[in-house]
């Protein structure tokens, strides 16, 4: 744009054509400024500097600018000069600088600010900050004095941060703090605009074993895929975050009928249960995930974010506990614990009365050897539709009911008759232990009862190849005729066992107070070895105090061959977990067993 017709002609950009008055003299904050002490100032700024005319008929057009301008622009002053103001920022942001300029123009403001967008004549934009006032004199005519500084660099690092705060680093992903504002905002809006909102709140199935068996770097890859198939999938006016981990969530701010939501959510639980083919450079892989989804709906503005996250995720978990890979619609008797206590109380009896309990086994190896010394036994329950049940979906109901002790024999009765089987195998050294998960009302009933030493009798075990295993906290408070049926236990021959030692309030206590046998070192220690000094420590202190105690050290949750390692260089004696043998029937532990002969 050239030069318009009433204003000076274009300047070199190292002068000033015009002054902000016509008089000789400026005052600013009481002290005289010459017109040239002005244009030496305007010229030599280091921010960007211009004057505009302020004239109702033509207002906001360039008549000066500075060097320090031109460079920000990208521009040379002879082309900016006659140029409207607004047409130097963005289109996105020309209207709000019109309105800020109109104001200083009018004397509605003294002085205006405003962040905006600038076009460089390369198409690059930049970020500036525009001060503007009104210059002269009742007796010349007024002018726009305004100063641009470059805040790009300012506003990327406050970007970067927002970004930070608000999204996930590795899916791009909002994150928890902003779907939840998110979530907070569609609801409010609930009041102006009825409609309803509904929560979708995923959770991978098969994640964990996915991490197990390849490692973090595949399992992150896996979700990156899983988050792009959210973003293609999910109508882009929804939010999809990231949570924590596995979990995902999608806030659907009007999601119309029963059948679009019916519709969202199959096609979200279909593309998330297709498979994902991983490449890195130490493997090409394709692996199954697929998730469980509770959904929360409300249609009240009043309805708190909180609640709609707890809804949703119990109805996720009910999708778990029906069988995976499907999704569950909260309603109240969701929200019921009592419904649900029932509802497991019957799945239960209904499994011990068809026999679908099983038990899986899991390897306790030497570490000195890298033989199998002995094996704990793990609770399954079968569901005809769910499959293979872990015990924290229902061991809290059996220890609060009567099927606690029924339980506990069955439990005891297959752990015997199995270790019998395997005990006939003729392996070289110790004969093999089994260790049985038992609560501490089971322990102390087994021990005043004698069913543990019938149990083994019947079988034809040593009670000395036997261990009862229960965690510190199920020992909290035991009576003191528990402590005698324990050490009556104990002289028969049966061992205790620690579980998760080193995680109760009186670890030492236990050890003082009860006849135990074996400790065995809390996963959480073991996974902080080579990473936490204070993790080191501690399992150096567990086993030392094994050895001074004379009691059998098993170290758990064993996943990575470096903490293996640092357990061997510990002298830990034994070590049991995902690297060194998972949870596995009684036919495949068999199997590795006859491996070792």
């Amino acid at each position: 744009m050239g030069a318009t017709p009433g204003v000076s002609e274009p300047i070199d950009d190292t002068r000033v054509a015009h002054g902000p008055s016509t008089s000789s003299d400026q005052e600013v904050d009481g002290g005289a400024v010459t017109g040239a002490q002005f244009r030496f100032a305007f010229t030599a700024a280091p921010v960007g500097m211009l004057l505009a005319t302020a004239e109702p008929g033509m207002p906001n057009v360039v008549v000066a600018t500075n060097h320090a301008l031109a460079q920000l622009l990208g521009r040379p002053s002879a082309e900016l000069v006659g140029m409207s103001v607004p047409d130097l920022v963005n289109a996105l942001d020309a209207d709000d600088i019109a309105e800020v300029l109109a104001g200083v123009s009018a004397g509605a403001t003294r002085r205006g600010v405003w962040e905006h967008r600038v076009r460089r004549i390369d198409g690059s934009i930049a970020w500036a900050r525009l001060s503007v006032a009104l210059a002269g004199d009742e007796h010349g005519p007024k002018q726009l004095i305004g100063h641009l500084e470059d805040v790009t660099e300012h506003r990327r690092t406050q970007e970067e941060q927002t970004r930070h705060a608000l999204y996930d680093g590795l899916t791009g992903l909002a994150n928890r703090l902003l779907a939840v504002d998110h979530l907070r905002r569609v609801l409010a809006a609930l009041r102006a605009q009825p409609g309803r909102v509904a929560v979708l709140y995923a959770d991978l199935d098969r994640f964990k074993a996915v991490n197990d068996t390849y490692g973090r770097d595949v399992g992150d890859r896996v979700l990156v895929e899983v988050a792009a198939r959210l973003r293609a999938n999910v109508p882009h006016l929804y939010l999809v975050a990231r949570l924590a981990g596995d979990e995902f969530l999608v806030v659907c701010h009007d999601i119309g009928s029963d059948e679009d939501l019916h519709e969202l959510v199959e096609r979200v639980r279909t593309v998330l249960e297709n498979p994902v083919e991983v490449r890195t450079a130490a493997i090409t892989t394709t692996v199954h995930v697929g998730a469980s989804i509770g959904v929360s709906v409300a249609d009240d503005p009043d309805t708190g974010t909180d609640q709609m996250l707890h809804e949703a995720g119990t109805a996720m978990r009910e999708a778990k506990r029906l069988g995976r890979h499907r999704y569950q619609v909260f309603d109240a008797s969701l929200g019921d614990p009592a419904t649900r206590w029932l509802q497991v109380e019957r799945d239960l009896r209904a499994a011990l009365a068809e026999d679908r309990m099983v038990l899986h086994y899991q390897p306790i190896v030497d570490l000195a050897s890298g033989r199998i010394r002995g094996v704990e036994a793990l609770l399954r329950m079968i569901d005809p539709v769910r499959g293979l049940i872990p015990p924290g979906d229902f061991i809290d109901v059996a220890e609060e009911s009567a099927l606690t002790y029924p339980l506990g024999d069955w439990v005891v009765n297959e752990a015997c008759r199995q270790l019998a089987v395997w005990q006939a195998i003729e392996r070289p050294g110790p004969a093999l232990t089994m260790a049985v998960n038992v609560t501490g009302r089971q322990a102390a009933e087994a021990a005043r009862s004698g069913s543990v030493l019938t149990e083994a009798s019947t079988a034809g075990i040593a009670p000395r190849t036997l261990f009862l295993e229960v965690t510190e906290r199920t020992l909290l408070g035991a009576a003191d005729e528990v402590v005698a049926d324990l050490e009556a236990l104990s002289r028969a021959g049966v061992g205790l066992t620690i579980d998760d030692f080193g995680t109760g309030y009186s670890s030492l206590t236990y050890l003082q107070r009860f006849p135990v046998h074996t400790l065995k070192i809390d996963q959480s220690f073991v996974a902080g070895l080579g990473v936490n000094p204070r993790d080191d420590a501690i399992v150096a202190a567990v086993i030392a105090l094994g050895a001074a105690l004379g009691l059998e050290v098993v170290a758990e949750g064993v996943e990575t061959v470096e903490q293996q390692t640092a357990l061997q260089a510990l002298r830990c004696p034994a070590a049991q977990g995902y690297f060194l043998g998972r949870p596995m029937p009684a036919d495949d532990l068999a199997r590795l067993l006859l491996a070792e002969l």
